[in-house]
C-alpha cells in the first residue's frame, strides 16, 4: 500500500475518533464528566499556554526526560560493551543486573525521593535506572548475536582487535542499540511522569495529579494530550534517525 495512503487513512481513523468522543460528549451520550470535549480541551490547552504557567510543567517533564535519557543510553551502553566483550565479567554480573532490573522501577521511586529530595535529580535518577538497565540487556543481546563468520575472517587478514571491534561488532550491534534507544525513550517518559506524580513541584505528571484533585477533567487531559505530543515527538526522531542510519537493512 502507498506509504500517502496509509498517512491518509491513520488520519482519518484519527479524527473519526476524536469527532466520535466530540460528538458523544456534546449530545450526552457519553459522560462529559468524564470525557471532555476535544474541542474544549484544545481550548483549555491554549489558555494554559497563554497564560505562561503550563509551559513551565511542558519544559520541566521534557528536560527530565531528555536528561535521563541521555545519561541512561551513555552509561548502559559503555556497560553492555565491556560486558559483551569481556565474557568472564559479564557471566560473573548478570545475574544481579538482571535482579536489579527485574524490580519495577515505579516502586523505587520514592527511595530515590528518600535520597535525592523532590528535585529534578530525584527523576533523573529514575529515568536513569530505567533507560541503564534496558540498554546493557539489548547491547548484550548484540554482542551474542554477532555473526562470528566476519571476525574469523578478519582475523586471518591480521586485523587487530581494535579494527575488529569497530568495524564489524560496533555496525552489528548498533541497531540493537537503537531498538533499545526507541523503547527506553517510553520508559523515560513514565519514569518522568511517575517520578512527578510522587513528588515534584513542577512536570506534566504533577500538572495531571493536581487536576484530579482538584476533580479537574479537562486538566486532566490537557496533560495527556501535552504528554501524547512530547512521546511522538520524541518517538518520530528516533524513527527518523533509525532510518537516516540504518536504512541498509530495510
Amino acid at each position: 500500500m502507498n506509504r500517502a495512503i496509509i498517512i491518509v487513512i491513520q488520519t482519518l481513523i484519527v479524527l473519526g475518533f476524536f469527532a466520535g468522543w466530540e460528538i458523544g460528549a456534546r449530545t450526552e451520550t457519553i459522560n462529559p464528566e468524564w470525557f471532555t470535549p476535544p474541542l474544549l480541551v484544545v481550548e483549555r490547552l491554549l489558555g494554559e499556554v497563554g497564560a505562561g504557567t503550563f509551559p513551565v510543567h511542558l519544559w520541566a517533564t521534557t528536560i527530565e526526560t531528555l536528561v535521563g535519557f541521555a545519561a541512561g543510553v551513555i552509561g548502559g551502553v559503555a556497560l553492555g560493551v565491556v560486558l559483551g566483550t569481556m565474557r568472564r565479567l559479564r557471566e560473573v554480573l548478570m545475574p544481579y543486573l538482571l535482579a536489579v532490573y527485574g524490580i519495577p522501577r515505579p516502586a523505587l521511586a520514592p527511595v530515590f525521593v528518600l535520597w535525592f529530595g523532590i528535585g529534578l535529580f530525584s527523576k533523573f535518577a529514575l529515568i536513569f535506572s530505567l533507560v541503564y538497565f534496558l540498554l546493557v540487556i539489548y547491547v548484550i543481546v548484540g554482542f551474542r548475536a554477532v555473526n562470528p563468520a566476519p571476525i574469523a575472517f578478519a582475523r586471518t587478514t591480521g586485523a587487530s582487535r581494535r579494527q575488529i571491534l569497530f568495524k564489524i561488532i560496533v555496525p552489528s550491534v548498533m541497531p540493537y542499540v537503537f531498538a533499545g534507544m526507541k523503547l527506553g525513550i517510553g520508559m523515560a517518559i513514565v519514569g518522568a511522569v511517575v517520578g512527578e506524580i510522587i513528588a515534584s513541584e513542577a512536570g506534566l505528571g504533577y500538572y495531571i495529579y493536581q487536576s484530579s484533585q482538584r476533580a479537574d477533567t479537562a486538566g486532566i487531559y490537557v496533560g495527556l494530550a501535552a504528554l501524547a505530543v512530547v512521546s511522538l515527538v520524541l518517538v518520530f526522531a528516533m524513527e527518523w534517525l533509525d532510518r537516516r542510519l540504518f536504512h541498509w537493512r530495510r
